[in-house]
């Protein structure tokens, strides 16, 4: 699958494929714009799979991993069940923050093989994540609520057990 944007002569594809396969590549959040137009241009061959397989390691830069899922399973829709697992995978690691840039796009590309495949792996990975987020975010807003300003009738709740009566503010 070729984007016509991303029409790039053999010289170009070969050096940036050289580019790509180079140790330094995998540090290097510039690596993210490389893979990019490395999927785009190119056909999902078994060579090009294996290469961009190389940035979905532990050492690569986040950055620079995420732009390999969105190369692999959205530009290239991978799917077989392998993909499914590695997509699993990013998806579990989706609370640490160092994953942030790749879970992002493991989500985005789950969403779109659980809806093309049917994949009901990925639908309950997808929901798990969902109720571990909204758990979350309810606890942070409980949280909040419970340590905040809050006005209670006439009297304001400074925090979990002051409260200030406004007859004993003057102004």
């Amino acid at each position: 699958m070729k984007f016509e944007a991303y029409e790039i002569s053999e010289d170009e594809r070969t050096q940036l494929a050289n580019y790509l396969k180079s140790a330094q590549s995998i540090s290097s959040p510039k690596s993210h714009a490389g893979l990019l137009v490395f999927c785009y241009s190119s056909e999902p061959t078994s060579e090009n799979i294996e290469l961009v397989r190389k940035f979905l390691a532990k050492n690569v830069d986040d950055y620079t991993r995420s732009a390999a899922v969105t190369g692999l399973y959205r530009i290239w829709k991978l799917g077989r069940a392998a993909d499914i697992d590695d997509l699993l995978s990013f998806l579990a690691l989706s609370q640490q923050e160092s994953r942030h840039d790749t879970s992002v796009s493991a989500i985005g590309c789950s969403f779109l093989l659980m809806q093309r495949l049917k994949e009901r792996r990925l639908s309950t990975a997808l929901m798990k994540l969902l109720e571990t987020l909204h758990e979350e975010v309810r606890r942070e807003n409980n949280f909040a609520v419970n340590y905040s300003p809050m006005r209670v009738g006439r009297h304001m709740t400074i925090g979990p057990k002051a409260t200030v009566s406004a007859a004993s503010i003057s102004i």
